[in-house]
C-alpha cells in the first residue's frame, strides 16, 4: 500500500481508502443507475411506524457496510433504532433528490456527488444517523474521512487537540455545513469536526517519518478513536 507521501504526490483524496476501489465504484454505479437520465424513478419518503424501506435505501446502506460480509469501509450499527435512523436518513435524502426537476439535477456522477454532499450536510439535521458520515465520505473522500460514528470523529479531534491550537475556520465552508447539528438527548451540538480532521491530517502528513507511513497504518495510529477507559469500581 502506498505511503501518505506517495498518495499526496499522486493527488489522491485525503481519506480515500486504497484497495477499496470496488466500493467507490459500486457507489458511482448506484448513482448512475438511479439518477442519470431525463427520467428518474421517484423514491418514496421514509416510512413511518415500522414500514418497509425502499430497496434503493437498503442497497445504499449495504454498499460499504461490513455487516453484509463484504470487506467494507465500516460496520454500521446493528441495533434496530440505529439501523432505522440510518435507513430513514438515507431514504429521506434519496426521496428529495429523486424528485428534483431534471433541469436542476446533475448530469454526471461527479455533479450528482456534489449535490448529494450538499443535501447530506444540510438536510434532516435532527436525525442522528451515522449514515450521514458514510454518505459524505463516499461523495467527497477528500474532505470527509471514512469514519461512520460522529462520536469517533469528536474523540479523534480531542485526542489531537494540540494540533488544533492554531486552527482557524477557512473561508470555503458555507453556513449550511457549519450549522450541521447532531441530535442528542441533551440538545444539539455544532462543531466544524470535518474541517478539524482535515487540519489534523494535513499537519500529521508533513511530519518527519509520519508521511512515510502506509495509509492503513497512518489511519490506525492517528485516526482511530481512543478506546473508552472503564473506571474500576471501588
Amino acid at each position: 500500500m502506498a505511503t501518505i507521501k506517495e498518495l499526496k504526490a499522486n493527488g489522491a483524496p485525503r481519506f480515500k481508502v486504497p484497495g477499496k476501489e470496488a466500493i467507490y465504484d459500486a457507489f458511482d454505479q448506484f448513482l448512475a443507475e438511479n439518477f442519470l437520465g431525463e427520467t428518474v424513478e421517484a423514491i418514496p419518503a421514509a416510512p413511518a411506524n415500522g414500514g418497509e424501506f425502499a430497496p434503493q435505501a437498503v442497497a445504499l446502506y449495504a454498499i460499504a457496510n461490513t455487516a453484509k460480509g463484504n470487506a467494507g469501509l465500516w460496520k454500521a450499527g446493528t441495533g434496530t433504532s440505529s439501523k432505522n435512523w440510518d435507513l430513514s436518513f438515507l431514504q429521506g435524502i434519496l426521496n428529495q433528490f429523486s424528485t428534483l426537476p431534471a433541469s436542476t439535477r446533475g448530469k454526471t456522477v461527479s455533479e450528482i456527488k456534489e449535490q448529494l454532499e450538499d443535501f447530506a450536510s444540510k438536510k434532516f439535521a435532527k436525525n442522528p444517523a451515522n449514515a450521514r458520515n458514510g454518505l459524505l465520505h463516499l461523495c467527497n473522500p477528500n474532505i470527509y474521512p471514512a469514519i461512520y460514528s460522529f462520536a469517533d470523529k469528536l474523540a479523534i479531534c480531542k485526542e489531537h487537540a494540540r494540533l488544533l491550537e492554531d486552527f482557524k475556520l477557512s473561508n470555503r465552508w458555507d453556513s449550511g455545513l457549519l450549522k450541521l447539528k447532531v441530535f442528542r438527548k441533551d440538545g444539539y451540538i455544532a462543531i466544524q469536526t470535518d474541517e478539524q480532521l482535515c487540519w489534523i491530517f494535513d499537519k500529521l502528513s508533513v511530519m518527519h517519518k509520519i508521511e512515510d507511513e502506509e495509509f492503513d497504518e497512518f489511519m490506525k495510529n492517528y485516526f482511530t478513536a481512543p478506546k473508552k477507559s472503564t473506571a474500576k469500581k471501588k
